[in-house]
């Protein structure tokens, strides 16, 4: 058996595989079916990845069409959605055209009102948490919540913002305090420092920081009050003393030791104040002492007073106290008042400068003769004739002094 070269026509026997005359490789007739069937088996997977590949494309086109189709509904939804609309505005801070919405599609809808008022609620209560997570500023807080407060008063609507703005508020102070104690203490100012610190208030994340330093810096702050305490007592500037003491005491927080300095000086102070305004009496009293009236029926008291100053008296109110033989306080007459303090008044007495008064005159109080056996006076103010007038800061003491006590 004989067979063709497909290449160069060459007669070949059967077996050979290649053509003596150009060395083509012969397609024997089980060689040629095998590769028909090989070729008929590529061009259907060929056909197969081709069909897979359009059927792929076909979904992508048909998906992507449902997904434009379903966005532009949505989008039609969106837009003519009042209270979706209405959001958005709110969460751009565009308070003109969010009223613009309310007034023209949702007023008086009762159901779109209350979606409206939780909407403002719960963006109060979202500006409050990205505040407190230090995810805004507060000025930007600020600035959003005024778009809601001015929306919640344009239109009447019933959302309390007071609670939220003043919960914000609270915490800015709060945090600016912890800042301000954090650069005094670094400049030394350890007094200031705890100041601001006591302010740091618990929903503050720095409150527990802050209760920190006021312990650590304490102490500190105690013994350098009394140092400079010392320096004025030294000085026997009470007042100032007391006064450096007081306000560490408020600052430290009602101690013991300083309550008693503070009380103790306070009486120090008090007796140099006293002992000071009875020497500067402008009208001074200098002589007391319990006269009959004229027919020796009621007691009087005759008081004798001297001007210290260089203006004319014009006149003159005074306190009088009065006692029985042992001492003790009694009350003036039916017709002086019935009280154990008699307060007299004269007028137009015309004392001179360096003048005294009372020489020819008492004052009657009305109580039966032989009844008071002392009186003493102190007196309450003064009015001269250039208009000037004169209190007498002893008086006060005087009276809290003396008034419904034994005399000793």
């Amino acid at each position: 058996m004989y067979m063709y070269c497909s290449k160069c026509g060459k007669e070949n026997k059967k077996e050979n595989l290649f053509c003596t005359q150009c060395g083509n490789k012969l397609l024997t007739e089980e060689t040629n079916n095998n590769e028909l069937e090989n070729e008929n088996e590529l061009r259907t997977n060929t056909l197969r990845k081709k069909n897979k590949i359009y059927n792929k494309k076909k979904i992508v086109i048909i998906v992507s069409t449902l997904i434009i189709i379903i966005s532009f509904v949505c989008g039609m939804v969106y837009a003519n959605n009042p209270i979706i609309s209405f959001k958005n505005k709110i969460e751009n801070n565009n308070s003109k055209e969010a009223n613009k919405i309310f007034a023209s599609k949702i007023k008086g809808n009762k159901k779109n009102e209350k979606k409206v008022m939780d909407i403002l609620d719960s963006n109060f209560k979202e500006i409050e948490n990205l505040f407190e997570n230090e995810k805004i500023t507060y000025d930007e807080a600020e600035k959003k919540m005024e778009v809601i407060k001015n929306i919640n008063n344009t239109n009447s609507i019933s959302v309390n913002s007071n609670i939220p703005v003043a919960k914000i508020s609270r915490l800015n102070n709060s945090r600016q305090s912890f800042k301000r104690g954090e650069d005094f203490i670094k400049k030394g100012d350890i007094q200031n420092g705890i100041k601001e610190y006591k302010n740091v208030i618990k929903d503050d994340k720095n409150y527990a920081k802050a209760q920190e330093e006021i312990k650590k810096y304490i102490g500190q702050y105690k013994q350098d009050s009394l140092k400079r305490c010392e320096e004025y007592l030294n000085q026997e500037n009470y007042k100032e003393a007391i006064k450096i003491l007081t306000e560490a005491n408020e600052i430290i927080g009602n101690d013991s030791e300083l309550n008693d300095k503070i009380n103790s000086y306070k009486k120090i102070e008090e007796e140099k104040v006293k002992e000071t305004s009875k020497q500067n009496q402008e009208l001074s009293v200098i002589n007391c002492s319990v006269v009959p009236d004229y027919f020796k029926i009621e007691d009087e008291a005759k008081i004798i007073f001297k001007n210290n100053t260089n203006k004319v008296v014009k006149n003159f109110t005074v306190g009088i106290l009065m006692y029985d033989v042992n001492g003790y306080p009694l009350n003036s007459g039916v017709l002086a008042g019935e009280k154990q303090l008699f307060k007299g008044k004269a007028e137009l007495v015309n004392i001179q400068p360096g003048g005294e008064f009372g020489y020819n005159s008492s004052w009657n109080l009305r109580t039966n003769y032989g009844t008071i056996k002392t009186v003493i006076a102190c007196v309450r103010d003064v009015e001269y004739y250039d208009g000037s007038k004169w209190n007498n800061d002893y008086y006060t003491y005087w009276e809290k002094e003396y008034l419904g006590k034994q005399l000793q």
